[in-house]
């Protein structure tokens, strides 16, 4: 007796030459990290940790403009028409419009008419929801102007964050003045000398904080974290899990190196360290369900727009921009992996392939003994649907009547079956982040045992990234007979 393999192909994901091989699907919950030691961080405390449940997330991304920078320029050149084309993929795909309290004293400052500026920039973003944040010394009335003039001009504030410590009735004038929303508690990770859990001054009442509102921000200049000036590496990572263990929303700021004015700094551009810190924190499970791209205190060198160029190469890349950093933020997290089966696959021990149609293929195995016969199909896992981007993606199997059968996977030779298969995949993040210089080859092996085995189902899912788990695509099915 025969097994067969029946390959089912997804057009819209394989070229017409490989229609003739398969596509797939599947469903789940809980999620296995399967890579390598961080990039930036000596210590790798999770980088094999099985996450129990895989939440079901779509990462949020706000962008805003300098406070420092004044206006025009600061406010204006985003709200300006004649800007949009600059910026257009990200004033189409952000979530919204990131602002805080000294930006709008900016803007009722300086501004001829604070309302129609706040109409001009609610009429650049596509998805006109907001973030606000402001903090426990600037009055609460100024707060009700600002909410209330972007309200009125046609933003959705929803999440508005208050830092220097909380009071509840602040915290309910944030929630529910103009609107419903939630509010955080905003907090410096420079600040808890490492580990959130730990007894440095103020991490108890930080940690009350965020039980007492509806999560945390992280305000993380990017000088701070790359040099880890008192362990802000680790009070990110702890505060941003502590949060989501609690099932709370957690946010991280994106700042320029230079923000605040800090001297000494020395190293990558703003969009390279963002891009090193995005990687660190997905290394370390430890993801926000908001980013927010907000470049405040001493910018003016740095450009804001444009928001994309074209390299040597011909890839669509992100330039050292304000707004490149906020495209290539949006482009990682929504760009799903390119799945592609290299030939017909290896058929081992004499089994014999069969052409069916255009469609489907047949793969015929010998039966015999377990391990006597065996089917690996090699997929390049890539970016292919964006060069210049690096992706981080979540690439799942599910497995329907696999009695009778022995189905393994590796990824560059590593046994990767039990993250593949588990509820939460294979999160190619580490080593194995996928990027036009480093595809991924991943083998899946099948063969039959003794027996008369039902038909079994191989069904592969893609995410695009660990914090986008809502949208899922299907890949490919793979259907072995006897």
């Amino acid at each position: 007796m025969k097994s067969c393999i029946a390959i089912v192909p997804k057009k819209s994901l394989v070229s017409p030459a490989l229609f003739c091989l398969f596509a797939l699907s599947v469903t789940t919950t809980a999620y296995a990290q399967a890579i390598s030691k961080p990039n930036h961080s000596p210590k790798d405390r999770a980088a094999t940790k099985t996450i129990s449940t895989l939440p079901e997330r779509q990462a949020k991304v706000f962008v805003g403009s300098s406070d420092y920078g004044g206006l025009p320029t600061a406010w204006e050149e985003l709200a300006n028409p004649d800007n949009y084309s600059k910026w257009n993929y990200v004033r189409t795909h952000a979530n919204g419009f990131y602002t805080n309290f000294a930006m709008m004293d900016h803007v009722f400052a300086h501004g001829t008419n604070p309302l129609q500026m706040s109409i001009n920039m609610a009429n650049a973003f596509t998805h006109k929801d907001a973030f606000y944040e402001t903090d426990m010394n600037y009055p609460e009335a100024q707060d009700e102007r600002n909410i209330k003039c972007l309200t009125s001009s046609g933003f959705n504030i929803l999440f508005a964050s208050l830092n220097y410590g909380i009071s509840t009735e602040r915290v309910q004038t944030l929630k529910n003045y103009e609107g419903k929303r939630e509010c955080l508690a905003l907090m410096g990770p420079w600040t808890l000398g490492g580990d959130i859990l730990g007894d440095a001054s103020g991490n108890a009442a930080l940690r009350e904080n965020i039980k007492a509102t509806d999560g945390m921000s992280a305000d993380s200049p990017l000088r701070l974290w790359y040099n880890d000036d008192q362990s802000t590496r680790e009070g990110l990572y702890s505060t941003v899990t502590f949060t989501n263990q609690l099932n709370k929303t957690s946010a991280v700021m994106l700042a320029p190196p230079d923000s605040n004015d800090r001297p000494g700094y020395g190293g990558p551009s703003f969009l390279k360290s963002s891009q090193m810190m995005v990687f660190d924190l997905e290394d370390h499970h430890a993801v926000p369900a908001i980013w927010a791209v907000y470049p405040y205190g001493a910018v003016t060198s740095l450009a804001t727009f444009p928001e994309s160029v074209v390299d040597a190469e011909g890839d669509t890349v992100a330039p050292d921009t304000k707004m490149g950093v906020a495209y290539w933020l949006i482009k990682h997290f929504n760009t799903f992996p390119k799945v592609t089966l290299l030939g017909s696959g290896v058929v081992k021990t004499g089994a014999q392939v069969i052409q069916k149609s255009g469609s489907h293929a047949i793969v015929s195995l010998g039966k015999g003994k377990k391990g006597s016969a065996e089917y690996t199909m090699p997929f390049v896992i890539s970016n292919g649907f964006a060069p210049g981007i690096a992706i981080s993606p979540v690439i799942r199997a599910i497995i329907s009547n696999s009695e009778g059968w022995d189905i393994q996977f590796r990824l560059r030779g590593r046994k990767v079956t039990d993250s593949v298969t588990s509820d939460g995949g294979l999160n190619f993040v580490g080593g194995a982040r996928i990027s036009k210089k480093n595809p991924s080859t991943l083998e899946i092996s099948i063969h039959a045992k003794k027996g008369n085995p039902k038909p079994v189902t191989i069904k592969l899912e893609t995410m695009s990234n660990i914090s986008n788990t809502v949208n899922k695509e299907i890949s490919f099915t793979i259907i072995a007979k006897v």
